[in-house]
């Protein structure tokens, strides 16, 4: 994960217009685990690594589905972060949290990830043209915010948090002619360099779809 984030801290987004992350994982307070369950601080170690100038004044959107639960003392925490107000690299972010600060995110047998599910939902079928991505979002933690369900007995809700700003309206555009699926494979690497290169190191290699 964290040669991925060094990869994006130093991608040149020049021909690009928006920069969108998504993480699902496990997590606790401030943090979210890698798959070696090492703790690695959501602001510290990824999104303000990510938020270079390369990226000022573009639209940096950050979904994480993970729990934000009280982590364990023998832990290490970085609670005593502290954040630069004064950079403009902090302007158009919005950070989506599955979760608040000391709290479980479900991901329940039958309905999977809530937050995940009603976001998918959300951009799907509203129209993101003429619906900015703040009332999306505030969407989506109503939706969430209303259910409930069973877990180890109890009867659970869950309400996500957002962190955004993002200084004026945002449209998603949507493309009048998707082009088909089409399955990738390393002779493509010339033509997606930063795509093939973020996976190339992992142990089982995934088949990649452009759609």
């Amino acid at each position: 994960m964290m040669q991925i984030i060094g990869q994006l801290q130093s991608f040149q987004y020049t021909d690009y217009d928006i920069f969108t992350c998504c993480i699902l994982t496990h997590g606790s307070r401030g943090n979210i685990y890698t798959s070696d369950n090492i703790p690695v601080d959501i602001y510290k170690d990824i999104i303000y690594k990510i938020c270079t100038e390369a990226l000022q004044d573009k639209p940096k959107l950050f979904v994480i589905q993970a729990c934000q639960e009280e982590i364990n003392q023998n832990e290490k925490s970085f609670d005593n972060i502290k954040l630069d107000n004064d950079t403009t690299l902090n302007r158009y972010l919005m950070v989506a949290m599955s979760t608040t600060p000391l709290n479980l995110s479900f991901r329940l047998d039958k309905a999977g990830s809530w937050f995940i599910r009603d976001l998918v939902d959300e951009f799907s079928n509203r129209d993101t043209t003429s619906t900015d991505i703040y009332q999306l979002m505030n969407n989506v933690n109503y939706k969430v915010t209303r259910r409930c369900g069973p877990y180890k007995n109890k009867t659970v809700t869950q309400t996500p948090e957002l962190r955004i700003t993002v200084m004026r309206p945002l449209y998603l555009k949507r493309l009048e002619k998707p082009s088909p699926i089409l399955k990738l494979n390393c002779a493509d690497a010339i033509n997606c360099p930063l795509l093939f290169s973020l996976v190339e190191n992992f142990p089982i290699k995934p088949d990649i779809y452009l759609v």
